[in-house]
């Protein structure tokens, strides 16, 4: 699957974040799958790059979406986003994930993202 991402904005965690994450559709039909761990890399209101350990059944007939639970800045979120690549990197699987968010949800994730950076800015100086 090839996708090519023309966005300005995209937060790289030094630290990846934990995530949990669950198929809820292939192709169209609803599933409900039990939650898996993962680790967001990268994140922007339009995306994020996930890594976990679990194969994810995807290909170019197997369009899969999946929620994704995680936690920025005391603020817990749930979203939902489509696969759109994947590739294995040191036994790990990273896919990457298109966001289906409204605009509110966007600049909040935006808002946070920018918090977490200050945050982050005045432990280094701090230390």
């Amino acid at each position: 699957m090839r996708h090519r991402r023309s966005e300005a904005f995209r937060f790289l965690f030094e630290v990846p974040i934990s995530a949990f994450f669950s198929i809820i559709e292939v192709n169209g039909k609803l599933f409900d799958t039990s939650e898996g761990k993962a680790q967001i890399i990268d994140l922007s209101p339009n995306g994020m790059k996930l890594n976990t350990s679990l194969r994810i059944p995807i290909s170019e007939q197997n369009k899969v979406k999946i929620s994704v639970r995680f936690s920025l800045n005391e603020n817990e979120y749930l979203l939902i986003g489509r696969i759109v690549w994947s590739k294995e990197q040191l036994g790990e699987l990273i896919y990457g994930i298109h966001l289906s968010a409204d605009t509110s949800v966007k600049q909040e994730l935006m808002e946070e993202l920018k918090l977490f950076s200050r945050s982050l800015s005045n432990k280094c100086l701090n230390n």
